[in-house]
């Protein structure tokens, strides 16, 4: 498997891609190759799966629950990859409905992936940091559509996560908190992962993520219910146009044509930004979020949300 970069971060819209790396989070840098072709950084990374999709000793753990509907059963929309041997592990978190397929790279064709703006999320990992973040997982039960598993995970919470087994916790929300594998020390990258079940009644922006972070959330999502205005954290959603700069490139990407989630901590003194698949409203489901305090990657989507509007309490 190939090594990744301790945080890696995809911004694409109509094939046209920009990257953030743990070695250069101060600016989005453009790729000349669209996401749809080979020898780009998405692409690469996945590339040696690929090459050998039968490999008995990769862990490969998919999960995506856009393309199916269970009747009575809330499923998270969360999407994401979990893969990797010898010591050489990746997770990947992504917005993109249907991705990746199962046999070949392919960038779906589909109107929201080419004409949408999305995210993906790449982080490489420790070995040991694979069971902590596949139990918090579980809180979400996700819908696993490619599962291997060499015999060093035939155990649980891996067992119980590609079975689609619930975590027999008590507690309906988990937050789990780990460091990315960098190759310098000053490039690792610490994240938590804020995990909800489906019996949970809490608000996942409103009662998990803003008191946890002790700030009000400027969240960018489609979101259902206005704003949230009462106790000590607000949640104001942002609308309209934002736009994503790489040196003379500019980007606009309204919240129509964005397939991607995300929000922003106010307070000064802290610097979050958080990746979800779940929208602010008043709808209850197993779900969660990605978050990473980083002063570099929160600024530039700081002033990306400069650019658009923004509610009022």
């Amino acid at each position: 498997m190939p090594k990744v970069d301790a945080l890696g971060a995809l911004y694409a819209q109509g094939l046209q891609l920009f990257t953030l790396t743990s070695r250069a989070a101060t600016a989005w840098a453009k790729i000349t190759n669209a996401i749809n072709v080979r020898d780009q950084p998405l692409e690469t990374t996945l590339r040696p799966y690929y090459a050998a999709v039968n490999d008995a000793d990769t862990l490969k753990i998919w999960y995506d629950s856009s393309t199916v509907s269970i009747p009575d059963c809330p499923l998270t929309p969360s999407k994401g990859v979990i893969m990797g041997k010898q010591g050489n592990f990746f997770m990947m978190q992504h917005s993109v409905n249907g991705f990746p397929l199962k046999d070949a790279y392919n960038w779906p064709t589909t109107d929201d992936a080419v004409n949408n703006a999305q995210i993906v999320i790449c982080m490489s990992l420790a070995e040991s940091t694979l069971k902590p973040i596949v139990e918090g997982l579980q809180y979400e039960t996700p819908l696993v559509y490619l599962k291997h598993l060499p015999d060093a995970f035939k155990v649980a919470p891996f067992t119980d996560l590609v079975d689609g087994k619930p975590s027999a916790k008590q507690t309906t929300t988990l937050s789990t908190v780990f460091k990315t594998k960098p190759v310098t020390p000053a490039e690792q990258g610490t994240f938590t992962l804020y995990t909800m079940k489906s019996k949970s009644k809490r608000n996942l922006f409103s009662q998990l993520l803003a008191p946890a972070m002790q700030s009000s959330l400027t969240a960018w999502t489609k979101a259902t219910e206005e704003k949230y205005c009462r106790g000590p954290f607000s949640i104001v959603p942002l609308s309209g146009k934002i736009d994503v700069t790489s040196g003379a490139d500019v980007v606009p990407i309204t919240r129509e044509k964005d397939g991607s989630r995300w929000l922003i901590t106010t307070v000064d003194t802290k610097n979050v930004w958080c990746f979800t698949n779940s929208d602010f409203s008043k709808e209850r489901l197993p779900c969660g979020a990605l978050c990473l305090e980083n002063a570099n990657v929160h600024g530039l989507f700081k002033t990306a949300a400069a650019t658009g509007t923004l509610a009022k309490c």
